[in-house]
């Protein structure tokens, strides 16, 4: 089968979706939500490559670029994700081959990655579906930094919930809330590379599932928020956390987020339990996990980063200089 890989143009929505729903495995969504995730991030609409079959002019394929701004070393730079690619199952069979640089997965990438270029983005960055991580294993790496980051985790349910000290009230905060812009601040500061977490993104990274966020508060100030939802396969995942500092106040709001991992494991009926609670861990994290009797485990995720701009210096893009959750 012949291909025209090109980029998105008006009129393509139907097929992606089409695509989206019935041949990539995600969840089943309407136009209306299909849009609101790719057309009307609040950083713009996303960078997306089609495949189209030359004899039949059908799309056949997708990969889509999720625009978004990085905090790096204290500035703020312009990055994408390559994000859910997509062959139609129909085709699947005629793309099977030795060489992966002729998978149209790996020529969307490099349209994608010329696309990127032109539009001004200066990194990319992806944190790819286990399935696809052997085909990333196979692409040239020479501008391809890969560092696997640990999921650590705890079994649930407590002997008892952990006690936060004095002063500590935990409760439902908003994903807008003005006051996440100083936390995710204070977070960036500690790392090289961090998505922008504030009251204007945090609304659309926490739309798409059934996220429960909390704040925690020391004396009526909001020291730390954590994101949090029930995974499946019986597992609790922390997602975003966010804190003032990274040692009382990030050890208090892992404690908090693990307390209501607690409550959702106690309640959770006998057909669906959660008997685990699990985030992706920074090095930096690691000493709070630990006094809370986390533990790694054996499950790794797989973060990808490319500096598509030239004068971005490797070693402090590098995939190591980050803060990543599981959500990026």
């Amino acid at each position: 089968m012949g291909l025209n890989i090109r980029a998105y143009r008006e009129g393509d929505e139907e097929a992606m979706l089409r695509l989206w729903v019935e041949h990539g495995g995600f969840d089943s969504v309407d136009m209306d939500v299909w849009r609101d995730r790719f057309l009307n991030n609040p950083v713009g609409p996303s960078h997306m490559i089609v495949a189209e079959d030359d004899a039949k002019g059908e799309i056949v394929a997708q990969l889509i670029s999720v625009p978004s701004v990085i905090w790096f070393e204290g500035e703020r730079i312009s990055a994408a994700r390559p994000f859910a690619p997509i062959i139609s199952k129909d085709v699947r069979a005629q793309f099977l081959t030795v060489n992966p640089l002729n998978h149209p997965i790996v020529k969307m990438y490099r349209k994608s990655n010329d696309l990127l270029e032109e539009r001004g983005v200066r990194l990319s960055y992806m944190l790819p579906d286990p399935s696809w991580q052997l085909l990333y294993k196979l692409l040239p790496t020479r501008k391809l930094q890969i560092k696997k980051f640990p999921l650590w985790s705890r079994k649930l349910p407590l002997a008892q919930p952990i006690d936060l000290g004095d002063g500590v009230t935990v409760g439902p905060i908003e994903s807008d809330d003005l006051r996440i812009d100083e936390l995710g601040r204070a977070v960036s500061t500690k790392y090289n590379c961090m998505i922008v977490r504030d009251h204007i993104n945090m609304p659309w990274k926490l739309m798409h599932w059934n996220y429960e966020i909390i704040g925690v508060e020391r004396d009526g100030k909001l020291i730390g928020m954590a994101a949090s939802l029930n995974k499946g396969h019986r597992q609790w995942l922390i997602c975003d956390v966010l804190t003032v500092d990274m040692d009382d106040s990030l050890r208090t709001t892992l404690a908090a987020v693990t307390n209501l991992a607690h409550e959702k494991s106690s309640d959770s009926p006998s057909g669906e339990p959660i008997d685990k609670v699990g985030l992706l861990t920074p090095p930096l994290m690691e000493p709070a996990l630990a006094s809370l009797g986390y533990e790694r485990d054996d499950y790794e995720f797989m973060f990808v980063v490319r500096a598509i701009d030239s004068s971005l210096d490797k070693s402090k893009v590098a995939p190591e200089n980050w803060y990543v959750a599981a959500n990026d």
